[in-house]
Order: C-alpha cells, then sequence, then structure tokens
C-alpha cells in the first residue's frame, strides 16, 4: 500500500499494530445480587506462571494493567489484555460470604473477532465454563 512506512510491498498500513480484549465476571448471592468485597486472582496470556491480584474498583477506578475496571460492586473487568487464555480463583469472599471453593474458572479465549469474553454467574445458568 502507498504510504505504508514498511514500503508498498508490506501490506500492513490497515491493520492494528497490536489487538487488545477484556474480561468480565460479577460475584453474586445465591439469589444473583451483585456482592460487593471479593478479590480474585487472575493468570494467563504468556505469563503462565505468575499469578496477579485483581481488588474490586468502587467508585472512580484506576487504571493499570489487570486493574478493575468497572465502577459497579461485584461486578469486574479488565481491560487491554492480550490474545489468549485467562484464569481466575476468587482470593478473598465478601464479608459473610464463603470463597467460591478452590475452582479455577478458565475465561473463552481472547482472539481476533472476539476480544472480550465473559464468565456469566452460575446462579443465572451460564455456560459450561461458568464457575
Amino acid at each position: 500500500m502507498e504510504d505504508d512506512a514498511d514500503g508498498p510491498e508490506n501490506n500492513d498500513a490497515c491493520t492494528t499494530a497490536e489487538l487488545r480484549g477484556s474480561l468480565s465476571w460479577e460475584k453474586v448471592d445465591a439469589e444473583g445480587n451483585l456482592l460487593a468485597g471479593s478479590s480474585w486472582r487472575i493468570q494467563g496470556g504468556y505469563d503462565t506462571q505468575n499469578w496477579t491480584t485483581v481488588e474490586g474498583c468502587t467508585g472512580d477506578c484506576r487504571p493499570g494493567e489487570c486493574a478493575d475496571q468497572d465502577p459497579e460492586p461485584g461486578r469486574f473487568r479488565i481491560d487491554g489484555l492480550g490474545l489468549f487464555y485467562y484464569w481466575i480463583k476468587e482470593l478473598n469472599a465478601p464479608e459473610g460470604y464463603d470463597k467460591f471453593s478452590t475452582a479455577t474458572c478458565v475465561f473463552p479465549s481472547i482472539k481476533v473477532g472476539g476480544l472480550s469474553a465473559r464468565l456469566e454467574p452460575r446462579s443465572t445458568g451460564g455456560s459450561p465454563r461458568s464457575c
């Protein structure tokens, strides 16, 4: 293409250099009500050796890698993730509730054509990949 910094024979002038995706999930009680106060550990992308802690954001969410960007208590969203698989485990449950066992929840892969992945709450009868 003309005006391509790498020359006309390299046809990448109209492609995104780096695609980023997002993950979202919720912490709910048995009736499906959102619960504030949980924290989670996330692992995935190309760093499959380390877990990162995710604290729930309420109000003004701080930007950053693996930081919750959904200000509603009990809802979580992490933006800017690379294309890959990701896993979460509940680290701490809200006061008065039990942690969701020791289960590891697997998100559908973030990929071209599917840059967002969501875990449906189990109480809503979600998919087999739900927690």
